[in-house]
């Protein structure tokens, strides 16, 4: 199909290049900025929820493909859906063959985006600024403030359609580039490679669908040159999954891999039915740029259909694609933090949640080795030594320290201040352990009993240990009580006190060593103590505080 000529070609001598370059570009950078902007608005005033709606909806292929496609739609970005999903496979509340139909969604809600392209809203572009801007000055009203922030959001991506719109007119009558632009509809695959490439140069197939949509609209691209290019677009936004999941764990390069495989086995397969998806959108709208869009989302939707009962498959593909290495060398066997999940802010603070689950279990692990060498008289716990945390307490705070850079609503802020006191009360228990606590036991060890209060304090003292490990660990599970730790603790507290006195006033000064070694192991398991009582308060005030009435996300 070539582009109707309208009004008779001008010859390129009679225009000037420079508005319409400057006007593509000025305009795209609006409508990224805009997107970008959108995309941060929403996901801070819902982006907990949308955690909470990806983790639950996975039941089956059907609901994770709605799932993906409607928070995508939602949040503009198929980028930060595909984040949420690497995050719930990585932190192993998703599984791989869970997380591919989100994926293919995602694809599905892309399609909101040239669907936008097509809308010409006239003035009532400068009315969504202005009234978002209003909005965004309620600074008192956080989800106001960022309510406000999407809708002038949504404005300023309308403004640079426009400008982009506005721009493109003068080669609507300009036969070099119609010629040009013509050979996309004789040769799709020249579509698609334009599509791909300025896809990955954008690092945005919402921007490539968007332009190519206005270009429709405005006479100067075909439609069938138009669907190749947003069939191209598909390709490149896989080029961008695929850079983010560079150095990420082995799980979130298979979602990548199998984003890659759905996106370009599906340009593959309807790259020979562009003329009929042409005829469908052309039966179901009457101007060029809806066409385009309608066209857009026939093919998404077909693709996700077609790919959906082959999840099982995709899962087999990509494991072979992305085979698992050989077993670590290493015994740290944790997957980094990922700095990427900082600009989502709810996610990362799941993933430092995480870590301070994680880094619980070890210090917990930590401390039962130092009861075994307390009651069994060993000289050093059993097993392989554990090592040293120190480096990873300093990465998780310099992680949460990067959250606190971001834009952050009211809870987000409380989660945020609670997360940093307990991953500094772990760092402070864990130096307490290895430091003060592991030395003494091994002398101890050899004096005290395994009925000795000391030792049955200290055992207790793990018990709490035990009880914050599990409330880190499950999203929704009733924190430690600490008025009914207390009332255990504090008995045995006073027993091993009072016992050790008695052992001083009966040894004489022979025992005051002794003495003073014990006190000071009671005063590191005091210490422990404390800092299980901090992070239970931190843990029972996030849980009553937050509007869902959750525990944090895990």
């Amino acid at each position: 199909m070539v582009v109707p000529r309208i009004g008779g070609g001008v010859p390129s001598a009679q225009i000037d290049p420079f508005p319409i370059i400057a006007g593509f570009l000025g305009g795209l950078a609006l409508f990224l900025f805009g997107v970008d902007r959108l995309s941060r608005a929403l996901t801070v005033v819902g982006g907990a929820a949308m955690t909470g709606v990806i983790g639950r909806a996975t039941s089956n292929r059907i609901t994770g493909a709605l799932t993906g496609a409607g928070v995508t739609a939602i949040i503009q970005s198929s980028s930060v859906t595909s984040v949420l999903v690497v995050s719930f496979v990585s932190a192993g509340a998703m599984t791989l063959t869970q997380a591919i139909p989100v994926i293919f969604g995602a694809n599905v809600g892309t399609t909101a985006t040239a669907f936008l392209a097509s809308i010409d809203l006239g003035t009532w572009v400068y009315l969504l600024i202005a009234v978002g801007f209003v909005m965004s000055m309620a600074k008192p009203r956080e989800r106001l403030v960022q309510t406000g922030a999407a809708i002038a959001s949504l404005g300023i991506v309308f403004l640079g359609l426009r400008i982009i719109q506005d721009a493109m007119v003068p080669l609507r009558t300009h036969e070099p580039v119609l010629d040009l632009l013509s050979i996309a509809s004789d040769a799709p695959l020249v579509g698609i490679v334009v599509g791909a490439l300025f896809t990955m140069v954008v690092q945005s197939s919402s921007a490539a669908s968007g332009v190519a949509v206005l270009l429709a609209g405005q006479g100067v691209l075909s439609l069938e040159a138009g669907i190749a290019i947003v069939l191209g677009a598909n390709i490149g936004t896989s080029f961008t999954a695929v850079l983010a999941a560079i150095g990420k764990p082995l799980d979130a390069r298979r979602v990548a891999a199998a984003h890659v495989l759905f996106n370009v086995a599906g340009v593959v397969i309807w790259v020979w039915f562009i003329a009929v998806l042409a005829r469908l959108s052309m039966e179901l709208a009457h101007d060029a740029a809806r066409q385009l869009a309608i066209a857009n989302t026939l093919f998404n939707v077909g693709n996700m259909l077609l790919f959906l009962p082959l999840v099982g498959v995709s899962v087999a593909v990509v494991s072979r694609v992305v085979p698992e290495r050989g077993a670590r060398l290493t015994t740290d066997t944790r997957e980094p933090l990922d700095q990427d999940l900082i600009r989502t802010p709810p996610l990362a603070l799941g993933v430092a949640w995480r870590e301070c689950h994680a880094l619980a279990e070890l210090l917990h692990r930590r401390f039962q080795g130092l009861l075994t060498v307390l009651s069994l008289g060993e000289q050093r716990s059993p097993g392989p030594p554990l090592a040293d945390n120190s480096r990873r307490f300093d990465e998780l705070l310099d992680y949460i320290a990067g959250i606190g850079g971001r834009e952050l609503d009211a809870d987000q802020r409380r989660a945020l201040l609670a997360v940093a006191t307990t991953a500094h009360q772990l760092q402070t228990m864990d130096e307490v352990v290895r430091n003060e606590l592991a030395p003494l036991a091994q002398t101890l060890g050899r004096q005290l009993g395994r009925t000795d209060p000391v030792v049955s304090y200290a055992d207790l003292v793990g018990q709490a240990l035990a009880g914050v490990v599990a409330a880190l660990g499950a999203a929704g599970a009733a924190p430690l009580d600490p008025d009914q730790a207390n009332g255990a603790l504090e008995p045995l507290h006073r027993s091993a006190h009072a016992v050790v006195g008695m052992q001083l006033i009966a040894s004489g000064a022979a025992g005051i060593d002794a003495y003073l070694r014990v006190t000071e192991f009671l005063d590191g398991l005091d210490r422990i103590v404390a800092g299980c009582r901090t992070i239970v308060d931190e843990l029972a005030d996030i849980a009553s505080g937050s509007p869902e009435g959750d525990t944090p996300a895990l």
